[in-house]
C-alpha cells in the first residue's frame, strides 16, 4: 500500500528566545492509502499542533510535509488553501455547521466555495450509507448531536478528498453516541475507500483504528498496530 502523506523532520516552536516551547520535534510520520490512523496523547503533547500542520492551516517552524511528491509549504497561502480544498477533508469537534443552511447546504459547502457543482449523486449514496437521507432538508437546530456529527462526515466526503483529517471528532458526544459515530468513519474508510488520520484522547476508540501513534512532549512515543473492531 502506497503512502498519501508523510513528513520530514517536522517541528513546531511556539514563542520567541526565553519563552519558546518546542509543540513538534523531528516527527517523522507515513499515513498508508486507505489506512484509518490514531493519535494519541495528554492534552499538551501536541496532538491537534500536528493535525493542523498536517492539514496545511499552521504552518511548522522546519520540516516538510509531502502529500505525494507535493511538499504543501512550499505553496503560497492562497494555493494552500486550494489544495486544502481538492485533497483533504475535515471533521471537527464541533461540528462547525452553519445554522442558517439546511444539512443539504451544509454538506454542499466546499463544493460551492471551492466554485464547483457538487456531485449529487455521490452524495445522495453517501447520506444514504450514513442514514441522514432523511435529514436533508433539517436544520443544524433540528438536528442531534450524532445527526450532526453524521452531516459534517457528509461534509468532508463530499469533495472525495484524499485523506479525512479528524480533530477529536467524539469529544462532544455521549459514549454511545461516540461509537456510533466511529462506526461512521470505518464505514467511510471501507465503502469510500477513504484514509482517515484521527486524533482522540480516548485510547479505547482510538483502538479501533488500523495503528495508534502516541506522542509524548512533543515527539512520537510509540507506533503501533490497532485493529481492536
Amino acid at each position: 500500500m502506497s503512502d498519501i502523506l508523510r513528513t520530514d523532520c517536522l517541528s513546531k516552536i511556539y514563542g520567541q528566545k526565553n519563552t519558546q516551547v518546542a509543540a513538534l520535534t523531528n516527527i517523522n510520520i507515513a499515513i498508508e492509502k486507505g489506512s484509518f490512523t490514531s493519535i494519541v496523547g495528554r492534552s499538551g503533547s501536541g496532538k491537534t499542533t500536528l493535525l493542523n500542520i498536517l492539514g496545511g492551516l499552521e504552518r511548522p517552524s522546519s520540516g516538510s510535509v509531502y502529500f505525494g511528491d507535493t511538499n504543501i509549504y512550499t505553496l503560497n497561502d492562497s494555493e494552500c488553501a486550494a489544495f486544502r480544498r481538492k485533497h483533504i477533508g475535515y471533521i471537527f469537534q464541533f461540528f462547525n455547521l452553519i445554522p442558517e443552511l439546511t444539512a443539504y447546504e451544509n454538506i454542499c459547502l466546499p463544493s460551492y466555495l471551492d466554485s464547483k457543482e457538487p456531485d449529487h449523486s455521490f452524495l445522495s449514496d453517501v447520506m444514504l450509507k450514513l442514514g441522514i437521507t432523511n435529514k436533508k432538508d433539517k436544520f443544524p437546530a433540528e438536528m442531534s448531536g450524532g445527526e450532526q456529527q453524521r452531516v459534517a462526515v457528509a461534509r468532508a466526503l463530499s469533495c472525495k478528498p484524499d485523506i479525512i483529517l479528524a480533530d477529536e471528532p467524539t469529544g462532544n458526544l455521549d459514549r454511545r453516541t461516540g461509537d456510533e459515530l466511529m462506526q461512521t468513519l470505518l464505514l467511510s474508510q471501507r465503502y469510500f475507500e477513504q484514509t482517515i488520520l484521527m486524533v482522540t484522547h480516548d485510547l479505547e476508540l482510538a483502538q479501533t483504528a488500523d495503528r495508534i501513534i502516541k506522542l509524548e512532549d512533543g515527539k512520537v512515543h510509540s507506533d503501533l498496530r490497532g485493529g481492536q473492531r
